[in-house]
């Protein structure tokens, strides 16, 4: 994990801002705090979209925007859309999970759900 060249290359975009963030949300998810633990997935996922922006693994995709932005095209829906794609997908996965129940755990809760898809 962590002498394998090609998984260092993989994580290089995870901070440990990100790390701390994201396990803070995922402590609280599993203790039933919720509001805490999206509080914390939130800045997660932001922490992932802002240094995955400012390392220009999408530097492509803003040239483009920015070449729009000059002929006065509406791009504000594909800047949101690049945005959305590089979140984190665990971070998302969770908050919307939290989110579908009104951010309240379950009066059972045990820490833990049932997977409905893979």
């Amino acid at each position: 994990w962590n002498t394998d060249q090609d998984l260092t290359e993989m994580r290089q975009h995870v901070t440990d801002e990100f790390i701390e963030e994201f396990n803070r949300g995922r402590r609280e998810y599993l203790q039933g705090n919720w509001s805490v633990a999206l509080k914390h997935l939130k800045a997660a996922d932001n922490i992932m979209v802002d240094t995955v922006m400012e390392q220009g693994y999408v530097e492509e995709e803003l040239n483009e925007i920015r070449a729009r932005i000059l002929n006065n095209e509406d791009v504000e829906a594909e800047e949101a859309q690049i945005r959305n794609e590089m979140g984190d997908g665990p971070s998302r996965r969770l908050m919307g999970f939290i989110e579908s129940k009104g951010g309240i755990p379950p009066s059972n809760w045990k820490g833990y759900r049932p997977l409905t898809s893979k």
